[in-house]
């Protein structure tokens, strides 16, 4: 539980029973975005390089190398969640856990998007 009184406030309001409530990161934790973000940018003309954990910095065009700026990363992020029904794929055992912490908590999933 959260020492916020707001943020404990607003996790008691989410309990819909007696279960236990567990909340869960969708991001990379139930759905992936590692995985499929590197095939999105190749069809969009760009590549990911793995120079330092930043988006920014790592995004470059394909046919030049030149690295994007923040604008043009924050465009491409809002394309491809805008699309990502077409990407967005779960990560490998989420949905047997899921099913099975489910018969004995409730599920909240958060999303930083």
């Amino acid at each position: 539980m959260s020492d916020d009184p707001e943020t404990a406030r607003q996790i008691e309001e989410l309990a819909a029973d007696d279960r236990p409530l567990l909340v869960l990161d969708v991001d990379d934790v139930v759905l992936e975005f590692v995985r499929p973000f590197p095939h999105f940018l190749k069809t969009r003309g760009f590549q990911l390089t793995l120079a330092s954990f930043r988006l920014t910095g790592n995004i470059a065009k394909t046919a030049s190398g030149r690295l994007i700026e923040q604008a043009e990363v924050t465009a491409l992020l809002g394309d491809f969640f805008d699309a990502q029904a077409d990407w967005q794929s779960i990560t490998d055992g989420a949905a047997e856990a899921l099913a099975m912490l489910g018969r004995r908590a409730e599920i909240v999933l958060l999303t930083a998007m």
